[in-house]
């Protein structure tokens, strides 16, 4: 064999020898990645699979409150195989975990980064650990909106890992030995069929470089030479393609260019652009060809981009910047390029400068933070906002030693039109407020909307003293409860509200927002307290007031067992002075001291022992109504007993089944209780509360609509509603007199009663003059003080036996006098 021919096999065979090593290594690298992908796909899905059915059971139990059964859910996942720890993370800390050492204190994430996939999975490994986590959310406190949680995962797969890695290296070797034995074989055919051949191609490819692309090559080879015989004889042909090709190319940066988001300009270390690349069609502005980058920029802009550009070809960094023109916010990326000698020292020869178009990322962040700041229905500025801005507030006034304030205003009895026309009308009107108070309010305060019907104005810190302060607040108040009174029109409905109102001075020793926030709050309570469309002023006082009511509020829990509670009965008359029926109403005597209903009942509501003290009501009528019929002490004329019955009791879904109950343990007849309820009932659903009213009305009981005229009804519904008596508020019948509104009600109400069928009862009947106009127009049912206060048991019987007396002996009674010592109302 010639020098020539062995050097050609020697270079071949080398070749190989490096093609076959580089084969081995590129076929590794994909057994290594498809193996380990498999693997990691494998281990995600089961990870996930494991987090997943881990995470239903917790929900609920999350849901429930049930921490305990979820820590055991959370154990018993934690003992398989390669788990190294599980936890459960709420609001930042750990809630439960297999270490127990890690519970309660604040989750500390992995070093590696779990981004997480669209459906919120998110999977890592870090050596032999694999990492996962995976989101939960459960239904908290707040029913209107989820908690939320997530569980995190560890698994130690080192067992696995290394099964995995002495597979692949069987594989890998295998591959190896295959290829070895192939270049072997390779080798011993170079001697005999690809010198020649060789020889052969390198002479018609001298051929080729002269410029012979006519000439054609003959070989008597292998079939892979004779496809190199074909490819080099349609070489003009290839050349040909390769120009149709490189107009595709060109297509292909055309459509790239016209994709772009940005539109990209050479320019040169002079400053004048050279030229553009990006899509032709683009509105974007931008510079000239030819002309200074910055000319077509307004003064401002254009100094502060050639500053950037000098930096650019000074220290050879890219630099990114934003500015604006017009109505385009846009982002500016400048790149140096490098000196045409290649030169490392030294200026750039220029940049690569990009330009963005950012309008609507800047829109939708300043839409974003719009939200965050303002209350989305009447844009006023919301809770947060308010809070950081009376913060900023004290924090100034502290260092200028001046005083502000701020008016919490809450809107009397605004849940009633919720309740009655529905959110919609309600949102309608505080939108209608928002604008009013933007309207009212001076430069410099600021107005906000803390939820609901609350709203809160934060005044100015530039009073010399609190007292100061605190007047200028009130004088605010008084115009603000002036505006809140001018009448709203909403479709077709017409609204004149009140608000009351809680002011409070900034600064004070040791109080933030918050505080000041609660303090107003507070004074606003107060002001409801002392009969509502009015404003107060937070003093210490309320502070005690309140700590009285929590008090209150705790020792009512106890009360129905202690037997703190007694009733009254107030008698129900009719035009004749009989006694018809009685009015049962709860007394409380709290360590001796008398405590108003409105406020235990209220209090009741407030603690949820209304439910309880509803049953008590019920069940001691009940039993004093026995004895009553027992004793025989009951005039003929006497019909029934009226019981109140709040919303939250009607609406247990056992009250039915209660009071079959208490009927049957007193042994009393269900016509003879009457069943009072307010208009309030039909917030819930009219229709379960007509079904419940039907099936009791059938089983004998009767109902009367307590306060009526008070609320928001549909009088229309009430047609189709086994209602018995309609009970006219006393606050109409105390107005009779001297106010032709309410003279007005009363008359409509027992026409309406009249209408329906049914009978009218007034409430709070004093005078004998208020008893002859009701009885002038049709109502012959009274009750209040001009016949009898609420009396103790003893006391009303003894008042049923001397109205019964005195009928007998000289016929009816226009005014029973009460026997016994009648009761504070």
């Amino acid at each position: 064999m010639s020098p020539a021919s062995l050097s050609i096999q020697r270079v071949l065979t080398s070749w190989m020898a490096v093609g076959m090593a580089l084969v081995v290594m590129v076929l590794s690298y994909f057994i290594y990645q498809s193996q380990m992908a498999q693997f990691h796909l494998a281990w995600a899905t089961r990870i996930e699979n494991d987090l997943e059915a881990l995470r239903i059971p917790l929900q609920e139990q999350m849901s429930e409150g049930d921490w305990v059964l979820a820590d055991q859910t959370l154990t018993r996942m934690g003992v398989q195989p390669h788990v190294a720890n599980l936890c459960l993370v709420v609001d930042g800390t750990v809630r439960s975990s297999t270490r127990h050492a890690d519970v309660g204190e604040p989750f500390v994430p992995p070093a590696v980064d779990l981004r997480p996939d669209l459906r919120g999975f998110g999977f890592r490994r870090d050596g032999t650990l694999l990492y996962a986590s995976l989101p939960a959310a459960y239904r908290g406190a707040d029913l209107r909106e989820n908690a939320k949680a997530s569980l995190h995962a560890e698994y130690d797969i080192g067992d696995d890992l290394a099964a995995l890695y002495r597979t692949m290296a069987q594989r890998i070797l295998a591959v190896a030995a295959i290829l070895a034995l192939f270049v072997m074989g390779i080798g011993r055919m170079l001697r005999d069929k690809l010198v020649v051949p060789l020889r052969a191609l390198a002479g018609f490819a001298s051929r080729l470089s002269n410029g012979d692309y006519g000439a054609q090559v003959q070989l008597q080879a292998a079939d892979e030479f004779m496809q190199l015989e074909r490819a080099f004889n349609e070489l003009s042909n290839s050349l040909r393609t390769s120009v149709d090709r490189l107009q595709k190319q060109a297509m292909r940066d055309q459509a790239f260019a016209e994709a772009f988001p940005d539109t990209a300009f050479l320019v040169d270390h002079e400053g004048n652009t050279r030229s553009r690349y990006g899509n032709p069609s683009t509105t974007m502005p931008g510079p000239e060809l030819g002309a200074p980058f910055d000319h077509w920029l307004a003064a401002e802009a254009a100094g502060e981009l050639r500053a950037v550009f000098a930096q650019v070809l000074a220290n050879k960094t890219v630099a990114i910047t934003e500015f604006r023109h017009g109505a385009f916010h846009l982002e500016s990326r400048m790149a140096p390029l490098a000196p045409k000698d290649g030169a490392s020292e030294g200026p750039a020869d220029g940049v690569l400068w990009l330009i963005r178009d950012t309008s609507e990322i800047k829109r939708h962040q300043a839409i974003i933070e719009h939200q965050a700041k303002f209350d989305a229905l009447t844009d006023l500025a919301n809770r947060r906002f308010a809070l950081l801005h009376i913060a900023e507030r004290i924090a100034e006034a502290r260092r200028e030693g001046r005083f502000g304030s701020v008016i919490f205003i809450d809107l009397d009895r605004f849940a009633n039109i919720n309740d009655s026309l529905g959110h919609p009308v309600g949102d309608q009107l505080l939108v209608a407020l928002g604008k009013r108070f933007e309207g009212q309010v001076r430069c410099g305060d600021l107005i906000a909307r803390l939820g609901g019907d609350e709203f809160l104005l934060i005044l100015d810190h530039g009073h010399a003293s609190p007292e100061i302060a605190a007047n200028h607040a009130c004088e605010c108040a008084e115009a603000l409860r002036a505006i809140i009174k001018q009448p709203f029109e909403i479709g077709d409905n017409r609204f004149v509200l009140s608000a009351s109102m809680g002011v409070a001075v900034y600064p004070s020793e040791g109080c933030d927002a918050n505080d000041v926030v609660r303090q107003a709050d507070t004074a606003m309570y107060h002001a409801k307290n002392s009969g509502r469309d009015t404003a107060s002023v937070y003093t210490e006082s309320m502070l005690e007031e309140n700590q009285r009511k929590l008090r209150l509020y705790s020792d009512l829990r106890g009360a129905i067992a202690r037997g703190e509670f007694h009733l009254v009965f107030q008698p129900q008359v009719d035009a004749e002075g009989q006694l018809v029926g009685a009015e049962v109403l709860a007394r409380w005597a709290h360590q001796g001291n008398p405590i108003s209903p409105e406020r235990f009942i209220r209090a009741a509501e407030e603690t949820n022992q209304i439910v309880a003290l509803g049953q008590w009501i019920l069940g001691a009528s009940l039993d004093a109504l026995r004895r009553w019929r027992e004793q025989g002490r009951l005039p003929p004329s006497f019909r029934r007993i009226a019981i109140n019955i709040s919303v939250r009791q009607f609406m247990e879904p056992r009250f039915e089944a209660m009071l079959a109950e208490s009927i049957a343990a007193a042994g009393v007849p269900n016509d003879a209780i009457e069943l009072e309820l307010t208009e309030s009932v039909f917030v819930e659903s009219k229709e379960q509360v007509r079904e419940k009213m039907q099936r009791l009305n059938e089983s004998g009981f009767s109902f009367a609509m307590d306060d009526f005229g008070t609320g928001y009804s549909s009088l229309s519904y009430l047609q189709h509603l086994p209602i018995d008596k309609l009970k006219i508020d006393r606050s109409f019948v105390m107005d009779i007199q001297r106010d032709d509104g309410s003279a007005r009600i009363v008359d409509s109400i027992i026409q309406l009663g009249r209408s329906l069928g049914v009978a009218v009862i007034a409430e709070g009947v004093e005078t004998d003059v208020q008893r002859r106009y009701l009885e002038a127009r049709g109502c012959l049912l009274y009750q209040g003080y001009f016949f009898s206060r609420p009396l103790g048991e003893e006391a009303f019987l003894s008042f049923a036996e001397a109205t019964r007396a005195a009928s007998a002996e000289t016929g009816p009674l226009s005014r029973p006098k009460s026997a016994g010592t009648p009761l504070p109302p």
